[in-house]
């Protein structure tokens, strides 16, 4: 009787204590609303932000790192800006193409695809996604965009009938990521980033649009170039080259040397004003000037157009004839 008494005690013992579990309250780990209020450097918080802005995207240019990944990430999570987004160093997908810049793509939710391409350009210099370096429903860091420029990076978002393309590429302006066709929900802490602190870029597209013709006046020197993706400095190529840009009051005209090892290259030309970007996400995309090929060692073939992207930095685009179709390349000249 007493042994029937002890096992009914602990069953009745054994209830209870199942019982009070029960009517424990499950650990409250909150929702998106209330992560974005305690928490705004969240990545819930950052999603609803998104998904508020009626984007699928958030894309976020975090800085310049070398050297090979591991390291720069771990230069990337000692920043101070970077600290203000707390989600950026649980981010595990992770690629890079050809460059140093880093950028942070954030879906607005799982439900989103997202991948990021080798950018290309079609005949008519339009950029469109070639190869996929990743893709994800989650949270991606990619590095690459040698040029802040000319992009080398092209960003697919997708859900359902919903899709996003954008080259990513910055503005030769301010330096801020090309944003003018509202895409994607920028949050990059501009103000917290020290490449942000000079003020000694040009202060608007009206502005340069309605200086342009004093800003182009002048001689300017090369300091790097890229042809068919490949990107290289002028010093590390041996190339030797000038521009010499003469602001009158009928005309511009304009004056081109181009000098290496093996070959030397000239041209005189005068510019005709096109209120239309060197190409489609150009970094200025107000206008630029086509180069009329007066006399020179270039063909009939090759043709010259040149932007300013701020007012002390020159882009020249050459398209030219190459294997019976057309190749383009890039020239950067900085003002003497």
């Amino acid at each position: 009787m007493k042994r029937c008494l002890l096992l009914l005690l602990c069953f009745v013992v054994v209830l209870s204590v199942v019982g009070c579990k029960g009517f424990n309250p499950a650990p409250d780990h909150g929702n998106p609303e209330v992560s974005e209020q305690t928490d705004p450097s969240g990545l819930a918080g950052l999603e609803a932000k998104i998904a508020k802005a009626n984007q699928l995207i958030g894309i976020a240019y975090l800085g310049w790192f070398e050297n090979d990944a591991e390291w720069a990430k771990e230069e990337l999570l000692k920043q101070d800006y970077v600290k203000e987004l707390s989600f950026v160093k649980d981010i595990v997908k992770y690629a890079e193409y050809d460059g140093y810049r880093m950028y942070a793509i954030v879906p607005a939710d799982t439900t989103v695809t997202l991948s990021v391409h080798k950018c290309e350009f079609d005949d008519n210099y339009h950029p469109r996604g070639g190869d996929t370096l990743i893709s994800a429903n989650q949270p991606i860091l990619i590095r690459g965009n040698m040029s802040d420029t000319i992009p080398n990076l092209y960003i697919i978002a997708q859900k359902g009938s919903q899709k996003v393309e954008y080259a990513l590429a910055h503005s030769g302006m301010d330096g801020k990521l090309v944003n003018d066709k509202n895409v994607f929900y920028d949050f990059t802490p501009y103000s917290l980033m020290p490449e942000f602190a000079s003020d000694n870029q040009v202060g608007s597209e009206t502005d340069l649009v309605a200086t342009a013709p004093e800003f182009l006046d002048g001689n300017w020197k090369m300091v790097s170039g890229e042809t068919d993706g490949y990107q290289f400095t002028a010093e590390e190529e041996g190339i030797d080259s000038e521009l010499t840009m003469v602001v009158g009051n009928d005309a511009v005209t304009a004056k081109y040397y181009f000098s290496t090892e093996f070959i030397t290259e000239r041209f005189e030309a005068e510019a005709e004003y096109m209120e239309e970007p060197l190409y489609h996400d150009c970094g200025n995309e107000v206008w630029k000037v086509k180069l009329h090929l007066n006399s020179g060692d270039f063909d009939d073939g090759d043709e010259f157009n040149a932007t300013l992207l701020d007012k002390d930095t020159l882009l020249l685009q050459h398209i030219f004839p190459f294997d019976g179709t057309l190749g383009v390349s890039y020239s950067t000249f900085v003002r003497k």
